[in-house]
């Protein structure tokens, strides 16, 4: 739906972030869940974690994307990727293990280079 030279933005939690267990309460990055798309969404039995603000339900459905998938659907519609980007910092608080910066960020107590945990694209409509 862009104008030819319309930019598309995203920063979204990492496939890999999404795939972990996030109940743990220690330190270990444990995959847990799929990290590309599969068949059937999974159902969590809970309002989503990232709209403080949501209506209370009782259960909703994800389905996780890969990185890969996500770049090609944007070059399928014809789109141009500028630029792509995985960062080491979160916007909130996504698993309990992680610690806030002073600039308001969200990231892994120890080794942050170890995990994507956000990743940005920038496209550009031709």
């Amino acid at each position: 739906m862009l104008r030819p030279g319309g930019i598309f933005y995203i920063r979204e939690a990492h496939p890999l972030l999404w795939s972990l267990e996030d109940e743990r309460d220690d330190t270990q990055l444990v995959i847990g869940r799929p990290c590309f798309e599969i068949a059937r969404p999974m159902r969590w039995d809970a309002a989503p974690v990232w709209d403080k603000d949501a209506p209370e339900v009782t259960f909703h459905y994800e389905w996780n994307h890969g990185l890969g998938e996500i770049v090609s659907a944007l070059i399928e519609a014809g789109l141009a990727i500028e630029a792509l980007r995985e960062h080491q910092t979160c916007l909130w608080q996504a698993l309990a293990c992680m610690v806030e910066g002073e600039d308001g960020w969200w990231r892994l107590p120890e080794r942050p280079e170890r995990l994507p945990l956000m990743y940005s694209i920038r496209a550009r409509k031709a």
